[in-house]
């Protein structure tokens, strides 16, 4: 697979973890200085992870255009990461009538899809459920998990016997089972042919 161009932003998930309880905590006075010190942790914290998140798509400076290889892929994607790009840019490969009629994509009504592609790699590891999410705060952009065991790009030709489709505005969310390892094609496109940035996320077992 050739190297990608320019590099795409990963960002690491993590999770934070906050506790409350009912009700004020009864302490004595030789702990207030301690209880203060708790108190401003966790407003330092929460505000940096809120911070965060929000930062993670912005509509108004996107992150750079990927350069792409033959084989189409911006990026790859890992178990627990998230992957940011755009759409601009992308492939033209894949129309509504490839989605719903050959691959069984689960999308209906008049969906077009005839603008950019993006196409983006993820490994199943196989072992269980994983879930693939995607959010799209500045067009609305659609999520597709295909699997795709060839080395080219994935157009209207190509043989996809396995397709997960999420077409609900703002982003969604697929999930994809396997027991065993194996390669799958996240696809984001706008079904009006919207270009614009996006987050990809995998949430592995």
């Amino acid at each position: 697979m050739p190297a990608l161009l320019r590099p795409v932003v990963y960002v690491a998930l993590s999770a934070a973890l906050s506790s409350c309880v009912d009700g004020l905590p009864i302490k004595d006075d030789t702990a207030s200085s301690e209880a203060d010190a708790d108190t401003d942790a966790d407003s330092d914290a929460d505000t940096d992870a809120d911070t965060d998140a929000d930062a993670d798509v912005d509509c108004e400076d996107g992150p750079p255009v990927p350069d792409i290889g033959g084989d189409c892929i911006a990026a790859t994607l890992g178990c627990n990461e998230t992957v940011v790009s755009t759409t601009e840019g992308g492939t033209r490969g894949i129309d509504g009538a490839n989605y719903s009629s050959f691959w069984a994509c689960e999308v209906t009504g008049t969906e077009v899809y005839r603008g950019p592609e993006r196409m983006i790699e993820f490994q199943h590891p196989g072992d269980g459920d994983v879930t693939l999410t995607l959010d799209s705060p500045c067009e609305d952009l659609d999520l597709f998990a295909m699997f795709y065991e060839g080395n080219t790009c994935v157009t209207g030709d190509s043989l996809i016997n396995e397709c997960e489709a999420d077409i609900g505005r703002g982003g969604g969310s697929v999930t994809i089972w396997n027991n065993t390892p194996r390669r799958y094609v996240i696809v984001v496109e706008g079904e009006f042919g919207e270009e614009a940035p996006f987050a990809v996320s995998a949430f592995c077992p």
